[in-house]
């Protein structure tokens, strides 16, 4: 089994699975620092058209969908942020959301499965997995928020 783990205010989300390359991304909804600044680098043009409609919470919450499936592809794939994000792209329009990487990424999307989730009212996720061919399954397990 392979795991990967990610942390916001409030919430803390665990992918397990058998894909050895698996990652987790989570975010509060109302996030609201640095999102203007990244999206000018994180975001590729098609992205950025796809959200020129936008405003206020539903621009904030799209940006946080296209954010958090970049960035677990990249904890997936183990590199970080060493790879330019604008050269992953997402379309939202389906679900799961569908997956297109530039060449200089050096590697195929069609082996990719993306999902993204709702954990809590205040809370969404991102998952990415090495499982080809849409064969990736999400069963969210029981939540509960620990207050220390």
């Amino acid at each position: 089994m392979f795991f990967n783990l990610s942390h916001t205010d409030g919430l803390v989300a665990f992918a397990i699975g058998s894909f050895r390359e698996i990652g987790v991304d989570v975010e509060r909804r109302d996030r609201q620092t640095g999102i203007e600044e990244l999206s000018e680098t994180v975001l590729a043009s098609s992205e950025k058209t796809q959200l020129a409609g936008l405003a206020g919470a539903a621009y904030r919450e799209a940006f946080l969908k296209y954010w958090m499936l970049k960035e677990s592809y990249l904890k997936a794939r183990g590199v970080g942020l060493s790879l330019p994000m604008s050269s992953v792209r997402f379309d939202l329009a389906g679900s799961p959301p569908a997956a297109l990487f530039d060449p200089e990424i050096g590697d195929c999307a069609d082996h990719w499965s993306f999902r993204l989730l709702t954990l809590t009212g205040e809370h969404i996720a991102a998952v990415a997995a090495s499982a080809p061919g849409g064969s990736l399954t999400v069963r969210p397990i029981e939540t509960s928020l620990v207050q220390a």
